[in-house]
């Protein structure tokens, strides 16, 4: 009795601990029908999809922008509110990194070349940096590389508030804020001078290739 016991409790055991490995299977064979259905994606539909997003990520992000300095501007003034002009702050970024899995920048012209950037950023920005400083036309631009899509667009002074913080020293700019904005940003110099409607960088937003295109299988 005790042997057909051990056999039994022996069996139960076998079976319990070859659930983890049907899982598991399972889950390798749902990933595999998902790249199955990957492959069927064109690049066509990946350019479509990155422009798509892209386009329709970029107000959200300026209208979530606009509001956050706007309230900080009246509740604290230009110095303090200076802090809040940055990706960081912008409740729209998040969003849109858990919608889209993409990674969202907001790069003035004056950045140089760094590590810390994709190279194909990098290249991106010195080529919008050129175009703006001979004085030609700034497009809205889409690159790729082996793992990523790259949807980059001007940032543009739209905004007479913007002109506080980015305009003339003097005439657009008091003399206290900006004395004071350049005590944290010490590069501030160069992110002066600017006229409405005028670029002064540009959004950088970086899609996962392999996520996009698992989202667009999706939605089809």
């Amino acid at each position: 009795m005790k042997e057909i016991l051990f056999f039994i409790f022996s069996g139960f055991l076998l079976v319990a601990c070859g659930n983890p490995e049907r899982v598991d299977d399972s889950k390798a064979v749902k990933e595999g029908i998902e790249d199955r259905k990957v492959r069927r994606i064109t690049q066509t539909q990946i350019m479509e999809a990155t422009t798509n997003w892209g386009k329709s990520s970029v107000p959200m992000l300026e209208k979530s922008l606009s509001e956050i300095l706007t309230k900080q501007i009246k509740a604290n003034g230009i110095a303090k509110a200076a802090d809040f002009c940055k990706v960081s702050k912008i409740p729209a970024a998040d969003s849109l990194k858990s919608l889209y899995e993409a990674s969202v920048k907001r790069l003035t012209l004056s950045n140089l070349p760094t590590p810390r950037l994709h190279p194909k950023e990098n290249e991106l920005l010195s080529a919008y940096r050129y175009n703006s400083e001979k004085k030609l036309p700034i497009e809205t631009n889409i690159q790729k590389s082996d793992t990523f899509m790259f949807y980059t667009t001007a940032v543009v002074l739209k905004e007479k508030m913007c002109l506080q913080c980015h305009g003339k020293v003097g005439t657009d700019i008091l003399e206290k804020d900006f004395q004071a904005i350049k005590q944290k940003y010490p590069n501030l110099d160069s992110l002066t001078n600017y006229t409405l409607n005028q670029p002064i960088g540009i959004w950088s937003i970086v899609f996962d290739k392999k996520n996009l295109v698992r989202k667009i299988g999706k939605k089809k």
